[in-house]
């Protein structure tokens, strides 16, 4: 077999890895973000790639991809050496999250186990999927609480960069991108504004014709009866525009959210996994 190079990437070099990275993380190149991307190359030809961020002091892999023609070859464990070259210079943790959405993600798991990586422990956030025509709302009784709640595509532009702003600087779940990324729907995202400043959103990612992600599901008051509103507005929303198999991913943060998914969608099961390196 012909030698595999690895090679960090560049923002000039995004557009040639565009296939297998993914549209986050080639925006992020491109625009100088924190990135970190990292491309496998046999005979001058990209045949993989794995690209994850700096969180704290743990880098978090975001995704890696390799070319189904190269598989068990070597490229997968090659760009997660590479990886541990880079954390380990940089003095960082290693950690990896996928989410079981299709049948290639099962692999993944005796993968990152051969690579000396071990479940990660804690419990949140972790994605939850179900199927669409599973999800039923019942909010009768919170009329109410609909004042105050509009879409993101309603929303002033100011107001959702505010939230933006300031989720970054708290901590607040965001989904990559951020609140105003041209991958969420937001005519399918919502949130409840008072005082003239968002303090709930769910925000919406369709991945395709077959996949939702709701990628961000927060209150400020950890309300659940505010949450369960919005949520009712974005499933109006989803059953309008997607077939009734289409399934949806959604993100629970901490117990709160992890009890409202179970209870609006029946049947949902735990999809994300998450692996730390050894010591």
């Amino acid at each position: 077999m012909s030698e595999i190079k690895i090679i960090a990437m560049r923002e000039d070099q995004a557009d040639s890895a565009a296939a297998m990275l993914p549209p986050e993380v080639c925006d992020a190149l491109k625009n100088g973000l924190p990135v970190a991307a990292f491309a496998a190359a046999i005979e001058d030809r990209v045949v993989g790639t794995t690209a994850g961020v700096v969180e704290g002091d743990v880098f978090e892999i975001d995704s890696i991809f390799v070319n189904p023609m190269y598989r068990r070859q070597g490229v997968g464990r090659a760009l997660i050496e590479k990886v541990s070259e880079y954390t380990d210079e940089m003095g960082l943790g290693l950690k990896a999250e996928y989410t079981l959405v299709n049948e290639d993600a099962k692999t993944l798991e005796p993968f990152f186990e051969a690579l000396d990586f071990i479940e990660d422990p804690v419990e949140y956030p972790v994605y939850c999927i179900g199927r669409l025509e599973n999800l039923s709302i019942n909010v009768r009784g919170s009329q109410n609480m609909y004042k105050g709640i509009m879409s993101f595509l309603e929303a002033p532009e100011r107001m959702l960069a505010a939230a933006n702003t300031r989720s970054i600087r708290v901590g607040w779940p965001i989904p990559n991108g951020g609140l105003m990324s041209d991958r969420m729907d937001k005519e399918l995202s919502f949130c409840s504004v008072a005082g003239g400043r968002i303090k709930a959103y769910i925000a919406v990612e369709p991945v395709s014709d077959e996949l939702i992600r709701i990628t961000a599901m927060w209150s400020e008051l950890n309300d659940p009866r505010e949450l369960m509103v919005l949520l009712a507005k974005t499933v109006e929303g989803l059953k309008r525009r997607f077939a009734r198999d289409a399934r949806i991913a959604m993100l629970a943060l901490n117990p709160i959210s992890y009890k409202i998914i179970e209870h609006v969608c029946d049947g949902a099961e735990s999809c994300s996994f998450r692996f730390i390196r050894k010591y």
